[in-house]
């Protein structure tokens, strides 16, 4: 959302002064590193985990760039109005007024209707994927993986551990605490911290 929202702040630059340009830019491009680099400690330092199970955020994003550069072709538009009339004048281009804005506002939309057609229709081609199913059973995958439907239910380890009277009882998953966790073959926790830390 920062990235988003600074790209749009420069793309206005070429409706006022085309001269201010790397001077905004500049700072922009130390925004996005800081941006950059704070993320890139958050990520490394401070998160313990991350879930990506799908591209919605990455699609959603793509999705939200073609506001920024919409309105960088009604700036295309207005430039080019701009040259057609004496450069000196402001102003004095083919089209003035009314017409001029509804050309902006025009190339804008146009530009945000193709963006989003070519991210629905024909990226999916180019990235397609073949996705085989998985043939893994249940207790396969629980060996590997800590969290499951039941380890991440307190109120089933809670009636494992006190109205079932499992020993040992389904274990609560808690980040970073995985080590806890038991394996009980005839209830389903299938899943033992390795005795050697990785």
């Amino acid at each position: 959302a920062d990235v988003i929202f600074n790209v749009n702040l420069v793309v206005l630059i070429p409706f006022i002064a085309p001269g201010y340009m790397l001077k905004v830019f500049i700072p922009l491009l130390f925004s996005h590193l800081v941006i950059y680099a704070y993320d890139h400690w958050k990520v490394l330092r401070s998160a313990l985990r991350f879930n990506w199970s799908g591209d919605s955020v990455n699609s959603y994003a793509q999705k939200l760039f073609s506001v920024p550069t919409g309105i960088l072709a009604a700036g295309v538009v207005f430039k080019l109005n701009q040259w057609s009339g004496d450069p000196k004048v402001l102003g004095s281009g083919y089209l003035k007024g009314e017409k001029l804005w509804w050309a902006m506002l025009g190339a804008c939309a146009v530009h945000i209707v193709i963006h989003l057609l070519l991210l629905e229709f024909l990226v999916p081609i180019l990235g397609k994927v073949e996705r085989v199913q998985s043939t893994d059973t249940y207790e396969a995958c629980s060996r590997t993986k800590p969290c499951s439907y039941f380890s991440s239910n307190p109120i089933y380890c809670l009636r494992s551990k006190h109205i079932y009277k499992h020993n040992p009882p389904h274990g609560y998953y808690i980040v970073g605490k995985e080590h806890l966790l038991v394996s009980n073959a005839k209830i389903g926790a299938h899943f033992e911290a390795p005795s050697e830390p990785r």
